[in-house]
């Protein structure tokens, strides 16, 4: 009986690491997509980590947010205005954009990549949104207390 549950445990741990695995592929291959849209390398899509950094400076953000999107619980909260952003350039709206170019990444990636849109690169030149980081921290002390 334990075997069986084992056995059913370790199913479960690969078929959901070939999922995730499978959804980063489907991922890196629409960001290639959109990056070779906008200009840049489409191999610079499938280096980890380094996409994202690439993305942030295609989008005109501060260099200040390569480093916070990488740190836990602000990175999240970078991501949305980030896909906002991107969506901006592609003809998307902000609701699209919080959902599919962020937890949908991977089909969101695709769908622009593919969209017939013309680009709207004016919105580099736009102001980066301002996010208040010491009202975050202020708001985090006050939601533990």
């Amino acid at each position: 009986m334990i075997a069986d549950i084992l056995a059913w445990l370790w199913q479960l741990i690969i078929g959901v690491g070939l999922a995730l695995a499978l959804a980063y592929l489907v991922y890196m291959l629409g960001l290639g997509l959109v990056f070779r849209r906008l200009g840049e390398k489409m191999w610079l899509a499938y280096v980890p980590a380094y996409n994202y950094l690439v993305l942030i400076r295609i989008l005109g953000l501060p260099k200040s947010w390569q480093a916070v999107v990488f740190v836990p619980y602000l990175g999240p909260i970078y991501s949305i205005p980030i896909g906002i952003r991107l969506g901006k350039i592609f003809g998307k709206g902000a609701a699209f954009s919080s959902f599919w170019l962020t937890l949908g990444a991977p089909v969101g990636m695709l769908i622009i990549a593919f969209s017939k849109k013309p680009l709207n690169l004016d919105v580099i030149k736009e102001p980066t949104p301002h996010i208040d980081t010491k009202k975050l921290k202020q708001l985090s002390k006050k939601h533990r207390a």
